[in-house]
């Protein structure tokens, strides 16, 4: 299972993710596949490979040992700002998966310099790979950054990436902003209202992706947050936003927006 060859296969992904949980001896593992990222020249095997890493972190990233850690993180790091989109998502995916493993001390620096670290003015492939790392830690452990600590900084971070002028951004803010709100609703928790304006306002954007996207939020939000802890903060201003989606001329923006409306109304 651990043989290069085998990475090349998308099942193996969801094969070393159980194997991890009852592997003995992890470091093998990790290195192998860290090996192989660093290594290839290949791009697809790069992408798999990646994808297989991040399968095992998610679950075991406390099996590594510090050194192996330390030269994973190191590498998922340096491919942030990577120019092949799929890399550099991948990247960010194992990053994001890899910050809950995380020691304080070095959680603490990877968030600040690193997935809480946004300006306007730096490379947008580097923002976007670190709003890709962000939207991951939030999907995956929410909790480490919905802490007095960071709270203000992660605010600051998604309103910046929601008004970015690149579309793969604000994307990701957007997905960002779904799995903030999922897990501060789900824990009953108070919502940041002015993250709330921006995260809806997105219906007004100029790109249909975006606009396709949200109503695609609205949807997941509906599936996975009970109804009776689905915010009327939320509501009252989702529900304008995806009646003005019903109106959009594309088709799929229009399509999505009804779809997140039966659903979030749940008519069906």
């Amino acid at each position: 299972v651990t043989g290069v060859q085998t990475c090349a296969l998308p099942i193996s992904a969801t094969a070393l993710s159980y194997l991890i949980l009852i592997h003995q001896r992890a470091d093998p593992l990790f290195t192998e596949l860290h090996n192989t990222i660093k290594n290839t020249d290949d791009s697809s095997i790069r992408e798999t490979t990646l994808h297989a890493l991040r399968g095992i972190v998610s679950p075991a990233g406390n099996k590594m040992s510090e050194p192996v850690e330390k030269q994973i993180f190191t590498t998922l790091i340096n491919l942030l700002g990577y120019q092949e989109d799929i890399t550099r998502n991948a990247a960010a995916g194992c990053l994001g998966a890899l910050c809950k493993w995380l020691p304080t001390a070095q959680l603490d620096t990877v968030l600040n310099e690193h997935i809480l670290n946004d300006e306007p003015h730096l490379d947008w492939m580097l923002r976007q790979g670190r709003a890709a790392a962000l939207s991951v830690t939030l999907k995956e452990s929410a909790n480490i950054l919905w802490d007095d600590q960071y709270q203000i900084r992660l605010i600051r971070t998604l309103l910046c990436q929601l008004s970015a002028d690149r579309v793969p951004i604000t994307q990701t803010a957007v997905r960002s902003c779904g799995y903030l709100l999922q897990y501060l609703m789900i824990n009953e928790q108070q919502l940041p209202i002015n993250l709330l304006v921006p995260f809806v306002k997105t219906m007004n954007n100029s790109s249909n992706d975006v606009k396709q996207l949200l109503a695609k939020v609205a949807i997941h939000l509906a599936r996975t947050v009970p109804s009776d802890k689905m915010t009327p903060e939320l509501l009252k201003l989702l529900l304008p936003a995806l009646v003005n989606g019903t109106k959009e001329k594309n088709s799929y923006v229009k399509a999505n927006s009804e779809m997140a409306l039966i659903a979030v109304l749940q008519l069906k």
